[in-house]
């Protein structure tokens, strides 16, 4: 199933913008919800932003000193690192398993202004409840959405992991990703559009420069997502109720999107929801609040997630697989 098309070009900024919280002249809010089943429990306020997130499947050793970590993704795939537990630079990588493009897959390099543990960051990208931001932007804000690279709440100065990312698979080069000079800072997009998907064994290498190299980080498999209801066309409301397949590999998440117009506030209202892929999810009460009754959506996409986390000294990679919902 396919909910409701929109723009690609539109939905890779809105993406970006909800993962650094940086949509300008747009107040965000970021909610939590305990009980992804619940279409009305109680939820409360968070302090982080993001919208990429479940628990947590791997496992560290933060103990002083440079120690071995056994850092496994989402959905299995592991990597052996070594790492002191502190973090300051951090990576993100995001594809699509079928066909790469520049609307879909970017690289993003950044240091910390403060060092961090690795705990806090893989909370960060990888909540254990629900998690929904919930944006409102008036007609005059003159909002865009930027590249800036927020992590915990701190945007990060961009810098430079070479020259390019190659990914391959079982038959050599599947992919390049080059660097480009992006709004804030050196970001990474493909090379160019390829229509037909990976082989087997599919990974990443990060040459490195001002950030660390990353050879051979495998990019996990993700399960394709079948959604179960709302039904094909069908206008998304405050009482939606989220139905699809859950996923049997522990550890993988789901991202939602909509957007639509609040009576509320009379202002556009774009929500971009983390969930544990569980196979149910409602708007709590806060975000129905903020909805209103007579909410009805302009786009509506739904994604399932899987990560891989890689760590070294004092940086950290996260390598990022999707699927749209059918």
């Amino acid at each position: 199933m396919k909910l409701k098309i929109f723009s690609v070009i539109f939905f890779s900024s809105f993406l970006l913008a909800c993962e650094s919280a940086s949509i300008n002249g747009a107040g965000t809010t970021s909610i939590s919800d305990t009980d992804s089943s619940a279409n009305n429990d109680d939820s409360t306020d968070t302090d982080g932003t993001n919208i990429d997130g479940d628990a947590d499947t791997g496992s560290t050793d933060a103990t002083a000193g440079n120690s071995e970590a056994i850092v496994t993704g989402l959905d299995g795939v592991t990597t052996s690192s070594t790492s002191n537990g502190d973090v300051n630079s951090v990576g993100l990588i995001k594809l699509e398993p079928i066909g790469i493009s520049a609307d879909s897959t970017r690289g993003l390099f950044g240091k910390l202004p403060e060092t961090r543990t690795e705990q806090e960051i893989r909370d960060w990208y990888m909540p254990p409840t629900d998690t929904c931001i919930v944006t409102l932007v008036s007609e005059d804000d003159g909002t865009v959405a930027t590249d800036e690279f927020v992590v915990l709440d701190q945007t990060t100065n961009l810098v430079s992991a070479g020259d390019s990312l190659v990914l391959t698979d079982d038959n050599g080069t599947y992919a390049t990703l080059v660097q480009t000079a992006g709004l804030s800072g050196p970001a990474y997009v493909p090379e160019a559009d390829l229509n037909q998907g990976a082989g087997t064994n599919l990974s990443i290498d990060i040459p490195g420069d001002e950030f660390a190299a990353f050879p051979g980080i495998a990019v996990p498999p993700v399960n394709e997502l079948n959604v179960v209801s709302p039904a094909i066309g069908e206008n998304i409301g405050v009482s939606t109720f989220f139905q699809w397949v859950p996923n049997d590999v522990p550890g993988s998440l789901i991202e939602l999107y909509t957007s639509g117009f609040s009576s509320v506030s009379n202002e556009a209202i774009f929500i971009g929801c983390s969930l544990v892929d569980d196979g149910l999810f409602g708007f709590s009460e806060d975000v129905q609040a903020q909805m209103g009754v007579d909410f009805n959506d302009d786009w509506t996409t739904m994604l399932r997630i899987a990560y891989n986390v890689a760590a070294d000294g004092d940086s950290m990679v996260f390598v990022a697989n999707s699927v749209r919902a059918k």
